[in-house]
């Protein structure tokens, strides 16, 4: 066999094995406590601001002993947004057991449940079960670029972050932030997008390696 054919090969090897190993860790980051969420914009109330909103917006939430959650939101900037407001749609959770914030920069306290502009009719019919909101004056000490938050939580009796987990990917729980503050003077309201199910990133995971196995047939 000469040496080309042999260095082909090897190279074919190589990238089924780090298909492979990509395929694990996409399940094994599935299955860590620390979990990244996503949001996308719902009020549209300007293309720009919906961009910065969620592109700066870095939340991820993790498991705190086995009876709390810890939610922790950041705003990576640098343009002008403040998270002022952030809203829980799900009785999974069932209380705001701490809040960790840096005044007077960022204030935050819990608040009564409020309405998410934009989220109350349809499609989305959010309802707000729990709140923690920026101190008065509002939206001044709510987070902004660089700055961040971290928000601890009780699940409900019963419960622990696997199910919470799986309400975050099923819909049964959902997190809505209102933003303010932006350059342009007007505001938008962001919600969480749904967990992937574990079964779409083994999918997801096996058709890259497919792509590979049949681009290495052909060559």
């Amino acid at each position: 066999m000469s040496r080309p054919v042999q260095s082909l090969r090897s190279v074919r090897s190589i990238q089924l094995a780090l298909c492979a190993l990509a395929l694990g860790a996409s399940l094994a980051a599935r299955d860590a406590s620390a979990l990244p969420l996503s949001f996308e914009c719902i009020t549209q109330n300007s293309a720009t601001d919906c961009g910065i909103a969620t592109s700066q917006l870095s939340v991820t939430i993790d498991a705190l002993g086995a009876s709390q959650v810890r939610l922790v939101v950041s705003n990576d900037g640098p343009a002008a947004s403040v998270f002022s407001r952030i809203l829980f749609d799900g009785s999974i959770l069932s209380s705001v057991v701490a809040i960790d914030d840096s005044p007077p920069d960022v204030d935050f306290e819990t608040a009564s449940p409020g309405v998410l502009p934009g989220g109350n009719g349809n499609p989305y019919q959010f309802t707000t079960d729990l709140e923690v909101a920026a101190a008065n004056p509002m939206p001044h000490r709510g987070i902004g670029p660089g700055e961040s938050l971290t928000v601890d939580l009780a699940i409900a009796p019963g419960f622990d972050f696997a199910d919470v987990v799986a309400a975050l990917t099923d819909g049964s729980l959902r997190i809505g932030m209102h933003v303010q503050s932006f350059a342009s003077g007007g505001s938008e309201s962001v919600l969480n997008v749904p967990v992937p199910e574990p079964g779409t990133l083994a999918l997801l995971g096996l058709g890259l390696c497919a792509i590979v196995r049949i681009g290495s047939r052909r060559a």
